[in-house]
């Protein structure tokens, strides 16, 4: 099942979790792209929440600027408070290619998703991916290292996975030591994979429905929610695909 069915909706970076006894998924939608001219289009997406058992969509308050994209919502709840992550950059000339740039992580807290303060960086300074997870931060730079706090003490580490850049970091809502994490290898060969953050391993890869790597993927229960591409990939005509998780397999990729 594609989210949204609607033609010229789009959608991107699922995070799929727990909402008090049902399911729900963070996501970002687009109805529009913009063309400027004078730099590449690009589309100016937005967090929204998709509750899996009704259907219902509601946009989740940021505080962005027009010109600027929201990104890769995470979330997590404790002590009567959710607490969600996101990133904001913006879209433009890299070289000779695109990308987004400017790209920081911040955090809001409020009793629901739709009634959020309070926005305070996850670190100080530009990553390309990264998230607060239960007050621990967790990020990557661009390239192929995982970066995040001890996750039982103090001090931070890093873990090199071998890929050329890493582009998409999650956590796992229903297990709270795995992230999910997808980047590239090369310019052609995308991967997604397990890591744990305990361990500070790679303990597999992620694979979708016919047994390609998933492109940012979130995983809850036996459920996967990834993206996939629904058009032109220079229009960022993508949709998120709801799906059975369709399991790991071994990776030999080392992690080091």
């Amino acid at each position: 099942m594609k989210i949204p069915s609607k033609d010229g909706l789009y959608s991107h970076m699922p995070y799929l979790h727990d909402a008090g006894g049902s399911v729900s998924m963070l996501f970002c939608l687009s109805d529009k792209i913009i063309d400027e001219g004078n730099k590449p289009k690009y589309r100016p997406w937005r967090i929204h929440s998709y509750a899996l058992s009704s259907g219902e969509t509601r946009r989740i308050p940021i505080p962005s600027k027009d010109d600027e994209v929201e990104a890769s919502p995470v979330c997590w709840y404790r002590d009567g408070l959710f607490t969600l992550s996101f990133v904001i950059g913006k879209w433009d000339v890299v070289g000779d290619a695109h990308d987004y740039v400017d790209l920081r992580a911040y955090k809001m807290t409020g009793k629901t998703l739709f009634d959020l303060k309070d926005v305070k960086p996850v670190v100080p300074f530009r990553v390309k991916t990264g998230f607060d997870w239960y007050g621990k931060a967790v990020f990557s730079v661009g390239d192929g290292r995982i970066m995040h706090d001890n996750i039982d003490g103090e001090g931070r580490y890093e873990t090199d996975l071998g890929l050329e850049t890493i582009t998409r970091i999650v956590p796992r809502h229903d297990h709270t030591t795995t992230m999910i994490v997808t980047g590239f290898k090369n310019i052609r060969e995308m991967v997604t994979l397990l890591y744990d953050l305990e361990k500070r391993i790679v303990i597999g890869e992620v694979v979708g429905p016919n047994k390609e790597p998933a492109y940012k993927p979130s995983l809850f229960e036996d459920k996967m929610a990834h993206v996939v591409l629904d058009g032109e990939a220079e229009r960022e005509e993508y949709k998120v695909e709801l799906v059975k998780d369709m399991g790991r397999s071994p990776s030999n990729l080392d992690s080091r």
